[in-house]
């Protein structure tokens, strides 16, 4: 009798473990695989972890596809697919899903050229987002989180959780100064 309620409990565990994995699993974009092992993004400190790995091994291109807020990958793509290809990818009813994919990555080239660009050409900015990556604080509320660091001074990286996922967002911004006290 006990163990059928142990093997009863374990198959309850293994279907939850199963369907818990399901609901991080990410289909490919723009031709890069996702691979959420490698690169992890249930909270906001596993998300700065796997951007520093993913930027150590040179895969921007899977940080823009998978670690990057989704609708501003998905603009950025869709100006580089009508740039290169004259058209947007909605206009592309008449290719195959194997075209448009290739058709995509190639955007998503585009778009690693000029974040490589931009670092290369940033570089002050560049030091203090990587030390926002590996030494960074941060600070949760809800489906935000900001990443800050003594020597990044008003500098905060940004970071949005969708669906169980966090995701870098688009900003580089300036943390606001704390109102000012009026005698």
């Amino acid at each position: 009798m006990i163990l059928r309620l142990l093997t009863c409990g374990g198959c309850i565990w293994l279907a939850t473990a199963v369907c818990g994995q399901e609901k991080f699993a990410s289909a490919p974009r723009f031709g890069i695989p996702a691979d959420p092992e490698m690169y992890p993004q249930t909270s906001p400190k596993q998300l700065l972890a796997s951007l520093q790995k993913a930027f150590d091994r040179k895969r921007v291109d899977y940080i823009l596809a998978h670690l990057l807020d989704p609708p501003f990958a998905d603009r950025k793509i869709d100006q580089y697919y009508q740039l290169r290809f004259g058209k947007s990818r909605n206009e592309e009813r008449e290719l195959t899903r194997e075209q448009l994919d290739a058709r995509e990555k190639q955007a998503l080239e585009l778009f690693v050229a000029e974040v490589n660009e931009h670092f290369s050409t940033e570089s002050k900015q560049a030091v203090i987002f990587f030390r926002l990556l590996k030494d960074g604080n941060v600070e949760q509320s809800g489906t935000m989180a900001t990443v800050t660091h003594p020597s990044a001074g008003r500098l905060v990286l940004t970071l949005r959780s969708y669906e169980g996922r966090w995701f870098m967002a688009n900003e580089l911004g300036e943390r606001m100064a704390p109102p000012t006290e009026k005698p």
